[in-house]
């Protein structure tokens, strides 16, 4: 799961065995999925 609190945290977790990769670029932000 993602999130961003209040503060402007971005806050990454794991999900099952799912592992994702985010990218931060400027104020985007990607995140994929990895195979």
């Amino acid at each position: 799961a993602v999130r961003i609190t209040d503060e402007g945290t971005l806050i990454v977790q794991k999900v099952d065995d799912e592992n994702c990769e985010v990218e931060l670029n400027g104020e985007e932000v990607s995140i994929r999925k990895l195979a």
